[in-house]
């Protein structure tokens, strides 16, 4: 997100608090859920280094990163192309606060933080070249045992702290991914959809925090209700990155957004439309969600069997490879980077069009 956006300020404070939070839960050594000690290790990696990287070091001199937001194209920025060619902006909306992070989200940050410092203009320096907003907060040493509370009472203490930590670092983490930028490009007749890491969250409601797909839904329907000739898959094939049913069957918003963009094909006819995933299992236990990429591969091209290619495969983490694709191996799948480095030995996959 642009520092020196206006509503740059309170996305922040969500991220200094989550962060907080976050520190204070690891202090307290408790063993965690899974889910728990995931978000702590993401929280103990600084992105400082990778934001200066991307906003100045990568530009050079004092040149200023280009920001966009949906509603642009090309045309807003200067860029030249074919004239058979279009770079559409879908996402994100400059309106952050309204669309993504929501009145009752507004709420609760107020009542953590308290209503001055609510109010508060950002501390933060948007001209600064170190990007203070997204280092991580330094963990506190363990403390000693309480000795001036009962256990009981500081069971629920740790309670309270972690559903803090998570809802607060869940909720860091959505502004962030919903503030990726969403491509469009039409070229020669083709639409090739580019999301980045944009999530769902449900049928978008105003007033309330929004995933980006919902957004663009609503206020981009025009460009996402005709097929795409290519889909470049969500969050390296993450269950909330790519909107449908989740297996329901149910006909709900977000399975008509993949009904559009990607419609399955009539009785006797073959899909014509492409899609590939950058993944490798392991990193994130759930991701890539097995039963999402089943379902892709049921609207895409060149959809995969790679059971034969990985039946000697060792994989570092057998439990969790073994748990997350033995019921959906022998499935097709998408174009995945991590299965066709193993297959080719390339970390890439071309997609070619007639």
């Amino acid at each position: 997100m642009n520092p020196k956006h206006p509503q740059a300020g309170k996305t922040r404070k969500v991220r200094k608090v989550a962060e907080t939070a976050m520190a204070s839960l690891t202090s307290l050594g408790s063993a965690l859920s899974p889910r728990l000690a995931e978000l702590v290790s993401v929280f103990e990696i600084g992105n400082a280094g990778a934001m200066n990287t991307l906003r100045h070091a990568l530009l050079g001199g004092d040149k200023e990163p280009t920001y966009v937001h949906a509603g642009q194209t090309h045309k807003n920025h200067g860029i030249e192309l074919h004239p058979n060619a279009t770079i559409h902006i879908l996402a994100p909306e400059f309106d952050f606060d309204r669309f993504y992070l929501g009145e009752v989200a507004q709420t609760n940050l107020k009542g953590v933080i308290g209503a001055a410092a609510f109010a508060a203009k950002d501390e933060a320096d948007p001209d600064s070249k170190t990007d203070t907003d997204t280092a991580s907060a330094a963990v506190p040493d363990l403390p000693p045992e309480p000795k001036n509370i009962s256990q009981a009472a500081f069971r629920a203490l740790r309670a309270r702290m972690q559903s803090n930590a998570l809802a607060f670092a869940d909720l860091d983490g959505k502004l962030k991914n919903n503030s990726s930028v969403v491509l469009l490009l039409e070229w020669k007749g083709k639409r090739l959809l580019f999301v980045g890491d944009a999530e769902w969250h449900g049928a978008f409601k105003e007033g309330k925090m929004n995933g980006s797909w919902n957004v663009m839904w609503k206020e981009r329907n025009e460009l996402l209700t005709e097929p795409v000739d290519f889909l470049k898959i969500g969050h390296h094939g993450s269950e909330n990155a790519t909107p449908w049913d989740m297996g329901s069957g149910t006909v709900t918003e977000e399975a008509k957004i993949l009904e559009a963009i990607l419609p399955l094909p009539k009785a006797g006819n073959k899909p014509t439309a492409r899609a590939v995933v950058s993944t490798e299992r392991g990193k994130y236990r759930t991701i890539p969600r097995g039963q999402l990429l089943k379902e892709i591969a049921r609207r895409v091209d060149e959809a995969t069997s790679y059971a034969d290619d990985l039946r000697d495969y060792k994989p570092k983490d057998i439990a969790d490879f073994d748990a997350y694709e033995r019921d959906w191996l022998n499935e097709l799948q998408p174009p995945r980077t991590d299965f066709e480095r193993i297959r080719k030995n390339n970390g890439y996959i071309d997609v070619t069009f007639n």
